[in-house]
C-alpha cells in the first residue's frame, strides 16, 4: 500500500516502544522516495532527449547556414545571368534591326533590278527572227 497523504497529526512520528518511525510515516516516506526516484528517471530521460535535440538543432543550424550560403551564391549568379540575358536580348534586337534593314535593302535592290531589266529591254533591237541581238542606235 502506497500513500501520498501526510499522516494525520495524531500519528506520532516514532513508536514510543521501539523508537522507530511509525508505519504510516514510514510508508509516506517510502512512497515519496519511490516517486522521487521515478521522477529522477523521467528527468534523466528528458535530459537525454534534450541533449539529442540540442545536437540535432546544431546540425540543422549548420544545414540552414549552408543553404543560406547557397542561396546567396545563387542570388549572385542570378544577377550575372540576368545581365547576360539583358546583353543577349540587346544583341537579338540589334540583329533583328539588321535583318529589317537587310530586307529593306533587298527590296530596294529587287526594284532596281526590275528597273534595269526594263531599261535593258528598251535598249534591245528586235530582229525579224523574233530575237533581240543588239542595241538600238
Amino acid at each position: 500500500m502506497t500513500t501520498n497523504l501526510i499522516p494525520a497529526s495524531r500519528v506520532a512520528l516514532t513508536d514510543p516502544r521501539t523508537e522507530l518511525p511509525q508505519r504510516e510515516w514510514y510508508l509516506f516516506w517510502y512512497n515519496q522516495a519511490l516517486l522521487t526516484a521515478d521522477r529522477q528517471v523521467q528527468i534523466t530521460a528528458l535530459e537525454g532527449q534534450i541533449t539529442a535535440l540540442g545536437s540535432r538543432t546544431t546540425v540543422l543550424e549548420a544545414d540552414v547556414a549552408a543553404l543560406e550560403g547557397q542561396v546567396t551564391a545563387l542570388g549572385s549568379r542570378t544577377t550575372v545571368l540576368e545581365a547576360d540575358v539583358a546583353a543577349l536580348e540587346a544583341r537579338v534586337t540589334t540583329l533583328e534591326n539588321g535583318i529589317v534593314a537587310l530586307e529593306a535593302r533587298v527590296t530596294t535592290l529587287e526594284n532596281e533590278i526590275v528597273a534595269l531589266k526594263a531599261e535593258l529591254q528598251a535598249l534591245l533591237v528586235p530582229f525579224s527572227d523574233g530575237f533581240s541581238y543588239g542595241f538600238a542606235s
